[in-house]
């Protein structure tokens, strides 16, 4: 199947990275306002974003109906977290790579930088 499906998507995405089947739906806030024309999709940008439920990732492990922890639980795992991030020397040599921007022109609008807000050779920090 792929054989005959592959060509045809070729023909008319050309190599647009993206989901083949099915729908993508949208969640860094670059896309709450992209008007956009979204090809894999239809419509524009904007219309398949979904906004966060939570703030942050603290908010929903603190807050969620689902399987919530106390503030204090909370605080002693970002303490350890912080503990081997410090002293972990594969961790500490983790580097984000940014692939160039091809889309829109390249036009920085359209940058990892500004829709996740990280840059090439960034290391990795505690939010992430």
């Amino acid at each position: 199947i792929c054989n005959f499906i592959k060509p045809c998507l070729l023909n008319r995405y050309d190599d647009i990275d993206g989901h083949r089947f099915g729908k993508r739906f949208r969640y860094w806030p670059a896309y709450s306002d992209n008007k956009t024309n979204d090809l894999l999709n239809g419509f524009y940008y904007h219309h398949w974003y979904v906004r966060p439920k939570y703030n942050d990732i603290k908010d929903e492990i603190l807050n969620n109906t689902i399987c919530s922890i106390t503030v204090n639980q909370w605080n002693r795992t970002v303490l350890y977290a912080s503990k081997i991030i410090i002293r972990t020397v594969a961790i500490k040599k983790l580097k984000a790579t940014v692939i160039p921007n091809k889309k829109d022109g390249g036009s920085t609008s359209n940058s990892s930088y500004n829709k996740y807000g990280v840059k090439n050779n960034d290391r990795i920090r505690l939010e992430h």
